[in-house]
């Protein structure tokens, strides 16, 4: 109208521009300090108990970028429809129905697309953190680009799996494919921060998953009684006597010169592993590996050391003994073995040959595993009587569970805020799709339809919309989550893939419910005008 009555192009562009930039300048301000609140909130709840939080810090290089980012983002986003808007010829603007130009620009992005794919596949197949992370970059921007042609067909589908429960959804689905080019943004944000939020809930799954795999897989019995100081092996028989004991074996932890360094030494019982499914080994077969270790000076070493150091069965390890130097032999690779004083973690020997070795030294125990007969309380009990604590494996699992969750938890938590932030980009684009659609509802109720079928229609549309987008960002969140894990994978933490029923059914009733209640109030405006209003020209 403002061409039709003579402004420029560039006049309108100018009044585009003004306007974005002045709702651009109101808004990084506070989204700046929103972001500042809540990395104040998560920093308080995330962190674990008993460590020292530092307080939170915002230089002027992290205010700068965010600033930086918050403004490109909106100066692209209002300038380049602004832009087109301008150069629109003015009888196309003034039609009634937007002109139906859109294939060819779908053909590009198809081609886009299927680029940005093949460049995803060559990435993970390269391997390497860098490699997967720029793989899941464009493999997300794939999933954007070809949103207009998969987008309407998931819909197509999910409308028919609906259509005994919802008449409507196959019209609905009809409207969303010859609409395409209108939702597709903003189904490929939802589906990105779905995807992003999926698959950091693998990752978190997976790493958990390793981590009670470590635990569950290092310990013999159901409770470790541990001590302040070595106690001696009398205890060990006095405590075995106990009616709620079944059985113990104990562990004694030494520091050791091994193979030039200094490291920690696990003594064991291997004959109480090997019948109780202690030690994961990984190589060469467990029973062959526990029992050659009461065979001769032999060792069990950790695959996160023996990667480290080079080491595989059979290399020769000088061991600074009582008596001079002996050469263990690295018997087997294990996943995981008892944490070292360092942090690291320790060789494992026999018991019996470390006290051949380094005598009197290598007496007694630190930590005594206990198969119990009686409650964990009787265990508790009996472990008080002589000084020692008893904190069953379980306690153990949840411990390290604990510690990785709050490792972790920061992940989760921007994953949950970007799906946030694209759920209130699905509101305001449904909102306005609604007020586009009124002319459309006005006609159709002008041939029969009902007030109620036409709010029934746009409410399913907007359904098959966030189901829709939400379904393809779930797929997309497993696709990259696996790479993401073999990248993830070190030796001794190898993360499985596991799926995250429960977040993906929690991501989708979130943002279809989101849809539904956004899109309610709009289409009861509009169902609820007459038909003459609809179709006035003003």
């Amino acid at each position: 109208l403002l061409r039709a009555a003579g402004a420029s192009s560039s006049q309108v562009f100018r009044l585009f521009s003004v306007e974005t930039v002045l709702l651009a300048a109101c808004s990084v301000p506070l989204g700046v300090g929103a972001g500042v609140l809540l990395g104040w909130l998560l920093e308080g709840a995330l962190t674990p108990a008993g460590l020292p939080t530092a307080p939170l810090a915002v230089t002027p290089g992290q205010a700068g970028i965010a600033i930086g980012a918050g403004l490109g983002a909106g100066l692209i986003g209002g300038l380049v429809p602004g832009l087109v808007a301008a150069r629109l010829p003015v009888l196309a603007a003034l039609r009634t129905a937007p002109l139906q130009g859109g294939r060819a620009i779908r053909r590009v992005l198809g081609v886009a697309g299927g680029g940005l794919i093949a460049a995803s596949l060559g990435c993970f197949l390269a391997g390497g953190s860098t490699a997967v992370a720029a793989g899941t970059a464009c493999l997300l921007a794939a999933m954007v680009a070809v949103m207009p042609l998969v987008a309407p067909l998931i819909a197509g589908l999910i409308a028919r799996v609906a259509a005994p429960f919802a008449p409507a959804a196959s019209t609905a689905a009809g409207n969303l494919a010859r609409n395409r080019t209108r939702t597709a943004l903003t189904a490929g944000g939802v589906a990105v921060s779905v995807a992003v939020a999926v698959a950091m809930s693998a990752l978190t799954a997976g790493a958990l998953d390793a981590s009670d795999g470590w635990v569950s897989h290092l310990f013999v019995g159901d409770t470790v009684l541990t001590s302040a100081v070595t106690q001696r092996d009398s205890v060990a028989t006095s405590i075995a006597d106990e009616p709620g004991i079944g059985a113990v074996s104990e562990v004694r932890l030494l520091s050791e010169p091994v193979a030039g360094s200094v490291l920690g030494v696990a003594a064991i019982d291997p004959a109480m592993f090997a019948a109780h499914g202690g030690m994961d080994v990984i190589s060469p077969d467990r029973s062959a590996a526990l029992a050659a270790l009461q065979d001769g000076p032999q060792l069990l070493v950790p695959e996160a050391l023996a990667s480290q150091a080079g080491w595989s069965v059979g290399t020769q390890l000088p061991v600074q003994a009582a008596k001079g130097t002996v050469y263990f032999t690295v018997a087997g690779i294990v996943a995981h073995s008892f944490p070292a004083g360092d942090g690291s973690e320790a060789v494992v020997m026999d018991r019996d040959l470390a006290r051949t070795y380094f005598g009197a030294e290598a007496a007694g125990f630190d930590d005594l595993l206990v198969f119990s007969n009686g409650s964990a309380a009787t265990v508790a009990d009996d472990a008080a009587r002589y000084g020692l604590q008893a904190v069953s494996v379980s306690t153990i699992e949840s411990a390290a569970r604990s510690s990785l969750q709050h490792a972790i938890g920061l992940l989760v938590a921007v994953a949950a805020v970007t799906v946030l932030i694209a759920v209130l980009a699905v509101v305001n684009t449904l909102a306005v799709n609604v007020r586009q659609g009124t002319r459309e509802l006005a006609l159709l109720r002008a041939v029969g339809l009902g007030r109620r079928h036409a709010l029934r229609l746009v409410l399913t549309e907007s359904g098959l919309l966030a189901l829709a987008a939400a379904l393809i960002g779930t797929v997309a969140g497993c696709l990259v989550s696996l790479p993401m894990l073999v990248a993830a994978a070190s030796p001794g933490f190898a993360p499985g893939f596991t799926f995250p029923l429960v977040t993906a059914l929690a991501l989708a009733a979130a943002v279809a419910l989101s849809a539904l209640v956004a899109t309610a109030g709009p289409a009861r405006r509009a169902t609820g005008t007459t038909v003459l209003t609809a179709l006035r020209q003003e």
